[in-house]
């Protein structure tokens, strides 16, 4: 081990907080079995993490070929959850990559340490949001679109995805990211998806490692166009459905100001 830097690496580039044994045991719940999903599932492979659920209810088409990282032209037809942790499973002879087919609305057990969702479906990452918070499981919420992505860290305190949301969409539409709009979506940019990737798994990381303190706050930003990033602080919404607890405290707090109406 080298010197520990400012940024929390020693000399090698590990992390001093870096903790193998709890990442490999973390549970993981992966949302989206697309371009976006198969390159984390490879990032969070690629970090150490070694059991992972997949769910996807979507099947493997044939313009998926050369667009999906693990699936080739004999999984044409099948499911792309299935195929990818299977495919995932052989390659890197861990059998902790598992699936499910179907919605994710259809899980029973929400025994996890992280989820992750990378799917552009807003209805079913709203739902995600929402069962995050109930559960008490921090979120990393990604979406692509193009060369454009984002990525937010949902923690047990501060803004959800809900809030996030919220706030484009009280600012109008052009002014909310083209994944945020119900417009039809450009096709993942390959390049763009292990970028997103790759930091949707160092955020994983960090919360397995028990260093939620250092994920990123706000809503990131990356446009693959000419690689700049950019960070939108984000508070919590007061009329978003998941913070009813913060909705009572700024009520509390506004009436011992002496401001506040009943």
């Amino acid at each position: 081990m080298g010197v520990e830097d400012p940024s929390g690496q020693d000399g090698d580039g590990i992390p001093s907080w870096y903790d193998g044994n709890r990442v490999a045991k973390a549970r993981v719940l992966l949302v989206g079995a697309g371009s976006l999903g198969e390159e984390t599932a490879l990032a969070l492979y690629g970090r150490g993490f070694r059991r992972v659920l997949m769910v996807d209810p979507g099947t493997v088409g044939r313009d998926d070929i050369g667009h999906l990282a693990l699936v080739g032209e004999e999984d044409v037809g099948g499911f792309r959850s299935e195929v990818s942790a299977k495919n995932m499973a052989a390659s890197t002879s861990c059998p902790g990559f598992t699936y499910h087919v179907g919605r994710v609305r259809e899980l029973e057990g929400w025994n996890f340490e992280v989820i992750v969702g990378c799917t552009g479906d807003t209805r079913t990452r709203l739902f995600v949001n929402g069962r995050a918070r109930l559960y008490h499981i921090p979120y990393v919420d990604t979406a692509v679109d193009g060369k454009r992505g984002k990525i937010q860290t949902v923690l047990a305190a501060g803004p959800c995805a809900e809030c996030g949301m919220n706030r484009f969409r009280t600012r109008g539409l052009n002014a909310r990211p083209s994944f945020e709009q119900p417009a039809p979506r450009r096709r993942v940019d390959p390049q763009t998806a292990k970028v997103v990737a790759s930091m949707a798994s160092e955020e994983a990381l960090r919360i397995a490692c028990g260093r939620q303190d250092l994920c990123t706050k706000g809503v990131v930003y990356y446009d693959g166009a000419d690689g700049s990033v950019r960070t939108i602080s984000l508070n919590v919404d007061p009329r978003c459905s998941n913070h009813e607890g913060e909705r009572w405290k700024q009520t509390l707090k506004s009436l011992m100001q002496g401001t506040g109406r009943l």
